[in-house]
């Protein structure tokens, strides 16, 4: 039977550039995320998350703007860009995330302590492919980038 998790990740993007994290299990660069804590919204989660993998603190910005829906499902108080299924293998076997993607900024915009540490970097926006990237997370970041750069409202 496969396991399914429930996570959340986050598309952070400062200057036209965008933080990842190296999966060493998984030999490739993901959004920063994981899994929740019992009783954890998936907003407090991701704030959380990065700040254990990075150091810093984000802002979540809600990608569509419009209201709550009343009838959604998960209790989110902003949407998402977008909601992964992936099939994650580990050495466990395999299993399921659904991973609730929001788009993030750096609060204090301090990227000393990113610059420092070896498994969270950098990337600039223009050059991610072939940078052993999934090409679904690729999308996803230029679908956030484009939604946060051409909307003057969301700066």
């Amino acid at each position: 039977m496969t396991k399914t998790c429930i996570v959340a990740s986050a598309v952070i993007l400062e200057e036209n550039m965008v933080i990842l994290h190296r999966n060493d299990i998984l030999k490739k660069w993901m959004l920063p995320g994981g899994h929740f804590l019992n009783e954890e919204t998936p907003e407090n989660a991701i704030k959380r998350i990065v700040e254990e993998m990075t150091g810093e603190n984000i802002e979540l910005i809600d990608y569509t703007n419009r209201k709550k829906d009343e009838d959604m499902p998960l209790n989110l108080s902003l949407n998402p860009i977008t909601i992964l299924v992936e099939n994650i293998a580990y050495e466990d076997g395999k299993h399921n995330h659904i991973d609730i993607v929001f788009i993030a900024k750096l609060k204090n915009k301090s990227k000393s302590l990113i610059h420092s540490q070896k498994d969270v970097r950098l990337f600039p926006i223009s050059e991610m492919r072939g940078n052993e990237i999934d090409s679904k997370v690729v999308e996803v970041i230029e679908r956030a980038s484009s939604y946060l750069y051409n909307n003057n409202d969301n700066v």
